[in-house]
Parts: C-alpha cells; structure tokens; sequence
C-alpha cells in the first residue's frame, strides 16, 4: 500500500513508506531563470497497521470462552473490530468470546490507526469447537422391587468417552 499524492496539474506521487517528506519545487521562466522552493516535512505518510493477535486457546467445547489478545503495535491502535466466524463483533481491542456450538470459525481483525489507516488479518479455521459426548444408559429390570434389588445399568454414551462419574444418591454406585 502506498499513499498517493497528486497536484493541480494532475502530476502523482505514490510513497511506499511512512515518514516525513520535503518536497522541492523547481520551475523555469521562458527566458530560462530557474526557482526553487524547498517544503521541509510537507508530507506525513502515516504508517500501516500490521495487524496481529493471540488468544489463549483455539479448542474448546461448546461454552468455552476464549481470549483475544490484539498484539499489533501499540501506537498503531485506534479502534478495533473483532468478527469471530459465527456472525458475533465486537468493536474492542482485548476480547473474550464464548463460542456455543460445535465447528470451525474464522476470526477477523481490523484496526484503525489514531492517524486513519486501516490494517487488518484473518486467522482462517483457527478455532475448533468439539461436539460434546452423549450421556445415556439404560436399566434393568423395570420396574424393580424390593425383591429385585439389584440394578443392571448399561452405558449407551457416545464413543470415545474417556472418563465416567455416576452419581446414585443415597447409593453405592
């Protein structure tokens, strides 16, 4: 990106770096007398935000919330604008978001500089929320009585479960 200068006579600039420019002028009369005149720091390029961010997880289940943390240099930070891939913004610069259901998302930054200019980044897929395990089970025998006092429960859960709690109040699981 460059800025581009332009004057009466339609003659055009570009800068390709920020900073502070002088500009000299030379014109020639018709009987050939030359003048210069000299601008010191007429022209301010601002720079371009390089726009950055970490978050402190990219994986979760539904319901995990996770941290942004806008890491594009301070003094190039005006205002910011958060899209987190499932239709949610946010207009601030440090962020956290809950993500609710299962997917990829891509999550987009734009920051404006205090001067105007506008950077932005797209980290693409960059955070997975995971499908929950199913709980179930069945029982038996149903109904039970107090001559059948043993209980046969058998797990129905989604596979890949890793780690069972049962809870019985009031019993011995």
């Amino acid at each position: 990106d460059g800025t581009i200068v332009e004057d009466s006579l339609g003659l055009t600039h570009i800068y390709t770096a920020s900073g502070v420019y002088d500009v000299t002028l030379s014109i020639t009369s018709p009987e050939g007398c030359v003048r210069d005149s000299l601008f010191q720091e007429w022209i301010t390029v601002h720079p371009v935000p390089v726009v950055s961010f970490t978050a402190d997880t990219l994986m979760g289940c539904p319901g995990t919330e996770i941290t942004f943390l806008n890491t594009t240099a301070p003094s190039l930070i005006g205002t910011c604008r958060w899209e987190f891939g499932d239709g949610n913004t946010v207009d601030e610069c440090d962020v956290s978001h809950v993500y609710h259901a299962p997917g990829w998302y891509t999550v987009h930054l734009h920051v404006t500089s205090p001067e105007g200019c506008e950077g932005d980044t797209t980290a693409w897929d960059a955070v997975r929320i995971l499908v929950p395990p199913t709980a179930a089970f069945s029982h038996s025998p149903s109904p039970t009585d107090l001559f059948r006092t043993t209980i046969d429960l058998q797990d129905l859960s989604s596979q890949g479960v890793v780690d069972w709690y049962w809870d019985m109040p009031e019993g011995d699981p």
